[in-house]
């Protein structure tokens, strides 16, 4: 389909006669040409290409016929990967990812509760949308806590709990950084308000407020018994033996002994 602009051109044509001078009037009609051409040729490129937004695609919901409601809120970076909520057969509104090739893959994702009852719904996407963040029905009470879905196909879930002491409550994750490590949303707190909140996921999907193993402290090493050292028996006296008396005796002792034969009569 053309649009015909032939005739209100004419009619401002003749009317511009009226009132613009003849020298201006051809000036007047030429800027009205190319400007009709260049509006022209604009809507003919519409007309030719209606899908220039490309083809919408119906990606159904979670029951086995596709019947229910479905609704996507969240994108990876590169489009590839959907985020959101669809109706599952249950009756139940579940969190779900479309992937693959038109989207034509999607999972459910279930919820906090350990029979995966309850309601549960995608919010947000990390840049390559391998982590996901929302909200889930949980075992604990009725309320619904922010979670956060990571690992091969999401299968892994955690609970972040709400900003009130005992984690009762409603929360939920509004937003994650590219990396998916940071989290950030809305939760109850003990005053009844909703607050803000941001938290920070470690690579092996622990929030630092979540319960985990107390640490083990190394308990210092009993003190050792003393030893008791035994004195050592007293030595026995060393009796030391009297050395051999050397007597001098001088050469003329010996000469004169000699002389007077005493030497002689001792021996």
């Amino acid at each position: 389909m053309t649009i015909n602009l032939c005739r209100g051109k004419r009619i401002i044509q003749i009317v511009l006669s009226f009132f613009v001078l003849p020298t201006a009037f051809s000036e007047v009609t030429d800027s009205f040409d190319e400007y009709y051409d260049d509006y022209q040729e604009y809507y003919d490129d519409i007309q030719s290409n209606h899908n220039y937004l490309g083809d919408k695609l119906d990606l159904g919901t979670l029951r086995g016929n596709n019947s229910g409601d479905s609704e996507i809120n969240a994108l990876s970076a590169d489009g590839k990967i959907a985020g959101g909520r669809a109706e599952h057969n249950s009756g139940d509104t579940h969190a779900a990812i479309w992937f693959g090739h038109n989207w034509k893959d999607k999972l459910d994702l279930g919820t906090l509760s350990r029979d995966n009852s309850g309601h549960s719904e995608i919010k947000a996407l990390s840049s390559d949308g391998k982590i996901a963040g929302g909200w889930a029905s949980n075992n604990s009470d009725s309320g619904t806590h922010a979670a956060i879905w990571f690992g091969h196909n999401w299968k892994h879930k955690l609970d972040l709990g709400t900003l009130k002491r005992d984690n009762s409550g409603t929360s939920q994750v509004t937003a994650l950084s590219a990396d998916g490590k940071t989290v950030a949303g809305i939760s109850l707190t003990d005053s009844g308000e909703e607050h803000a909140f941001v938290s920070r996921i470690d690579d092996s999907g622990v929030a630092p407020n979540e319960c985990q193993p107390a640490p083990v402290v190394a308990s210092p090493a009993p003190p050792s018994a003393p030893v008791a050292v035994s004195p050592a028996p007293p030595s026995a006296p060393v009796v030391m033996s009297p050395a051999p008396q050397i007597v001098f005796v001088s050469i003329s002792t010996i000469v004169n002994q000699v002389a007077s034969g005493m030497y002689f009569k001792q021996q």
